[in-house]
């Protein structure tokens, strides 16, 4: 195991399952956006980035090893 418990990801498939659990919990965090309609959807992927500003887990990860 490496620093805090985190085990190193190298495989594309662990980093796709580590950006799609990131991003579930962004969305529960930040929660719906209104539309100009008054509808209210979930944020997009991009949104979601777009509050990060691009600071992820994976990024985090390795910047640790």
């Amino acid at each position: 195991m490496s620093v805090d418990g985190l085990l190193p990801v190298s495989s594309s498939s662990e980093i796709n399952k580590l950006m799609i659990f990131e991003r579930r919990i962004m969305r529960k965090i930040f929660g719906p956006t209104r539309t100009d309609d008054g509808y209210w959807r979930i944020k997009t992927n991009q949104e979601i980035n777009e509050i990060l500003k691009v600071q992820n887990i994976i990024g985090l990860i390795k910047k640790q090893n």
